[in-house]
């Protein structure tokens, strides 16, 4: 029996009722230059055509590695995830969504600056493509990036045995958030890649869009679960390591006002209000003094211009107790203005 060569890179891919999605996906794939990848594929008990997708392009091509894993019943979005990484056999992971796409020649300078490297992570940016087909924005690195303040899969690789050695499984939501987090723990090298080679498609199906315009009650448990696995994270960084355990605070700070100005975009001027003093408590009960700190690592040459100035202008705000009017200009802003992390 021939034993099969491991794949270089393990592209993974978790869907659940995507099939209108896929074939854009899979045909990106299809053109790419750099060959020495493998395909995993989960589906989520899907109840569209979804498998049918899927073995039609196993059929069509039979050169092309594809492993189809199917979940008995729909797990969600975390245990899926967290079973794509075990059922991967590649040196790296790329974790992608079903409705996105890749440049041409993404997975070639992935590739090659992880072989140069040898880097844990590999990072490249990302463009921001919305229902009518034109760019949102382009997330562009910050000169010198941290590892903590990149929080998105998109166009990323991961070493795989970090993540399967130190048996990291994917708890809480957003599942980006905690998993490049837990893995950061363990990650002794980032290499980046300032050049966008992935697409992300933002539409009101996205899973990562959906918000819940009127009920914050999720919205807050999940606010609560992401502050609880930083704070675990700083905790487990040495306390020599000032850098780390400030950057986390930073996290912190940008997970909180993402939640403000994009989580709670489509909610009335009086559910922001209602839902910023909550976020707000929950942040003082883990960060007391987040406005306080002069957090010298806060500055755009290690996060995105974009975020900087929100965290930074925010603190401001409310520092002066002018959120709340603040909100209530947000709310026409942002019928017109995207923000994301």
């Amino acid at each position: 029996m021939i034993k099969e060569e491991i794949p270089f890179i393990s592209i993974a891919i978790a869907s659940y009722n995507y099939a209108q999605y896929l074939q854009r996906g899979f045909e990106a794939i299809c053109r790419q230059s750099y060959r020495d990848f493998e395909v995993v594929y989960l589906d989520d008990a899907s109840t569209d055509n979804s498998i049918e997708v899927i073995e039609k392009f196993r059929k069509s091509f039979p050169d092309m590695r594809i492993k189809l894993v199917q979940n008995t019943h729909n797990m969600g979005i975390l245990y899926s995830k967290s079973r794509l990484i075990r059922e991967c056999s590649g040196e790296y992971i790329m974790l992608c969504d079903a409705d996105d796409w890749m440049a041409d020649d993404c997975l070639e300078k992935l590739a090659s600056a992880a072989m140069t490297t040898k880097a844990d992570r590999i990072v490249s940016e990302v463009v921001n493509i919305g229902n009518d087909g034109k760019i949102i924005q382009v997330q562009k690195l910050p000169q010198q990036p941290s590892r903590w303040l990149w929080n998105i899969h998109h166009g990323c690789l991961y070493k795989r045995s970090i993540a399967v050695d130190n048996n990291i499984t994917i708890l809480h939501e957003p599942d980006d958030v905690y998993f490049i987090t837990m893995f950061n723990l363990y990650c002794k090298s980032t290499q980046w890649i300032h050049e966008p080679l992935y697409y992300w498609y933002v539409h009101k199906d996205s899973a990562g869009r959906k918000t819940g315009a009127n009920d914050d009650t999720i919205m807050l448990e999940k606010f609560d679960d992401m502050l609880e696995y930083i704070k675990y994270a700083i905790e487990q960084c040495e306390i020599t390591d000032k850098e780390s355990r400030e950057y986390l605070e930073i996290l912190a700070m940008k997970i909180y006002y993402l939640q403000i100005f994009h989580s709670m975009r489509y909610y009335s001027t009086s559910q922001k209000i209602k839902s910023y003093s909550k976020l707000r408590s929950v942040m003082k009960n883990y960060f007391p003094d987040y406005t306080m700190g002069r957090y010298e690592l806060l500055s755009p040459k290690y996060i995105r211009k974009y975020a900087y100035y929100i965290i930074k202008l925010s603190r401001i705000i409310e520092k002066l107790h002018l959120m709340k009017p603040a909100l209530a200009v947000y709310h026409l802003l942002g019928k017109i203005v995207y923000i994301d992390q």
